[in-house]
């Protein structure tokens, strides 16, 4: 059995999410003496019976995972939350139907104290005595205390659970080449008596630890722009000519921890200055720190207006819908105002994707996941998230 995923959108829902959806919901009526919810009988039976067969989020099944929102205390909307699914996979762990790992992550500073670190990924595997071990599960993240949490489904052998040797590990991203940061201790026999796994704590050297991306790109480019002697005026980004960000590649470094700076890391630094400018005067906060995540991940949605610049819309918050249905590649224009002006009202008219949630996602959660992959990378800091993340 897989851990249950969230779906926003019963009607476009993907099949096979549903599937594991309803396979889900089989241990849950069968929970005694208190189930969070009851197995259909009579002719609601038959109809939800359908429904599996057809990989279909229908009423039945909407009914049933309203009754187990009904019973955690949750509104009670039928669809498939975040945090109802949150709840279905933690009552499965509890009655041995999932395994759950839960871990810290810590930075080691230089003073030998340690500190909680968020926004990091991590990853579990196998320990099998070499140097190649096989990954497991699925990776996730540190939250904003530096606590992770990852589910399985139960790997099994003759019928019962078979323990588990595992170790966490965290990979940093410095001058472009991905390094291990730090791992935990090995749990042996993880799952021999219990669906829990817990203690896989990971303290990454600080040393080990990479900058956050843009405040690092942007002092260094600044630098670097000193040190060629090249000049915009009023911070019109627009103004830095093609030739300007080849020179800035060509000088090299002009610190000692920044050791490596790519023509695309420039080039994505100019363009989301140029972005805020454009926004600036909308009530929105969207500050060049955030366009640069949303470039750095690729998830612009690219609409392609030709060349005349179109007027913006009274209500400048308003997005084109036809601005969310054309992907092109990098369009070249070879008059460098001409270009600039292009990229702008591309990110003026156009929505962020996440590719990670496709059609169950709001418009509010594929930005907010865009906004957190940055943040998890590294790329931005995380005064762009939410509270309930930062």
């Amino acid at each position: 059995m897989k851990p249950v995923l969230p779906i926003l959108d019963p009607a476009t829902a993907d099949k096979d999410l549903v599937t594991i959806l309803q396979k889900a919901l089989v241990p849950l009526w069968g929970i005694t003496p208190n189930p969070p919810i009851k197995k259909p009988t009579g002719a609601k039976l038959t109809a939800y019976n359908k429904e599996v067969d057809e990989q279909r989020y229908g009423d039945i099944t909407n009914a049933l995972v309203s009754d187990f929102q009904t019973f955690s205390t949750l509104p009670a909307t039928g669809i498939l939350t975040a945090e109802t699914a949150d709840s279905i996979n933690k009552t499965l762990v509890g009655i041995n139907n999932l395994w759950l790992v839960k871990g810290a992550v810590k930075v080691k500073k230089a003073d030998g104290t340690f500190q909680p670190l968020p926004h990091l990924p991590v990853s579990l595997w196998t320990e099998n005595g070499t140097d190649s071990p096989p990954e497991w599960g699925a990776a996730t993240t540190s939250d904003k205390d530096g606590n992770y949490e990852t589910l399985s489904e139960v790997v099994e052998k003759d019928g019962k659970p078979l323990p588990q040797d595992l170790f966490a590990r965290v990979f940093t991203t410095l001058n472009l080449r991905e390094n291990e940061a730090g791992r935990s201790t090995t749990v042996w026999n993880a799952f021999l008596t219990q669906s829990t796994a817990s203690g896989l704590d990971v303290v990454v050297d600080e040393a080990k630890l990479p900058p956050v991306e843009y405040p690092w790109v942007l002092a260094e480019v600044q630098a670097r722009m000193t040190r060629a002697n090249i000049v915009i005026s009023n911070d019109d980004w627009s103004k830095l000519a093609r030739a300007d960000i080849t020179r800035l590649v060509t000088i090299g470094p002009d610190t000692q921890k920044v050791v490596v700076l790519s023509e695309q890391q420039i080039e994505h630094l100019v363009f989301s200055h140029i972005f805020a400018s454009v926004t600036k005067h909308l009530d929105l906060s969207l500050d060049a720190e955030f366009f640069y995540a949303i470039l750095r991940t690729e998830a612009l949605l690219y609409a392609s207006f030709g060349t005349d610049i179109e007027a913006k819309p009274t209500d400048a918050k308003a997005i084109r819908p036809d601005a969310q249905l054309l992907i092109l590649p990098g369009r070249q224009v070879e008059e460098p105002d001409q270009r600039s002006r292009h990229l702008a009202q591309i990110a003026f008219y156009s929505t962020p994707v996440s590719n990670d949630g496709g059609n169950n996602s709001s418009l509010e959660t594929e930005l907010y996941n865009v906004i957190k992959k940055a943040t998890d990378a590294r790329v931005i800091s995380a005064k762009h998230l939410g509270d309930k993340d930062r």
